[in-house]
This record gives structure tokens, C-alpha cells and sequence, in this order.
């Protein structure tokens, strides 16, 4: 019986280290960081996929009613492609500046 108590307030301990490091500062700041680190990830690639996207779609419509093939698609995709890459140019500029 005195044997389960040791294991119990052993435990007991443990839990509350446990519950003390997830209250703490450094935990919070880590916490934070990831946070960050993945809505910088989705950012980026919000920026350079919906330029790109858009690009190819307007590419392709106009494509359609001017009859001139893959023309405008490859200069909409383009101009797509450098309208993300500047997005994330000006993202990563900001996290600099940071």
C-alpha cells in the first residue's frame, strides 16, 4: 500500500512539472513561434498560387476570344509567376524587418 502512494505522488509530481513548463514563458514563446512559422508557410504559398492560378485562367480566356493559342496563357502565367514571386519578395522583407 505504501509502495502506491510513493507511484502516486510521484505521478502526482509529474504532472505537476508538466502542467507548470506548459505555463511558462519559453513554452508560450515556442508555442508562438510555431503559430507563426506556419502562417508565414500558408502566406507564401497563398501568394504564389493564386497568381499563378489566375494568370493561367485569364491566359486562357483571353486565349479563347482572340484565337491566339498558347500566347496569352504563357504571358498571363509569366506575369502571374512574377507578380507571386514579388509577394513573396515583399513577405519575406516584412519578416526582416521584424
Amino acid at each position: 500500500m505504501e509502495k502506491n502512494k510513493k507511484i502516486e505522488k510521484t505521478v502526482n509530481d509529474w504532472i505537476v512539472q508538466f502542467d507548470s513548463g506548459l505555463k511558462s514563458k519559453k513554452y508560450k514563446k515556442a508555442r508562438g513561434d510555431t503559430n507563426h512559422i506556419l502562417s508565414l508557410a500558408g502566406s507564401v504559398g497563398f501568394s504564389m498560387s493564386v497568381p499563378l492560378v489566375g494568370g493561367a485562367i485569364i491566359g486562357s480566356i483571353v486565349d479563347r476570344r482572340l484565337q491566339t493559342s498558347p500566347r496569352m496563357t504563357l504571358f498571363f502565367l509569366f506575369l502571374g509567376l512574377f507578380i507571386g514571386g514579388y509577394s513573396i519578395y515583399k513577405i519575406l522583407k516584412e519578416l526582416e524587418n521584424e
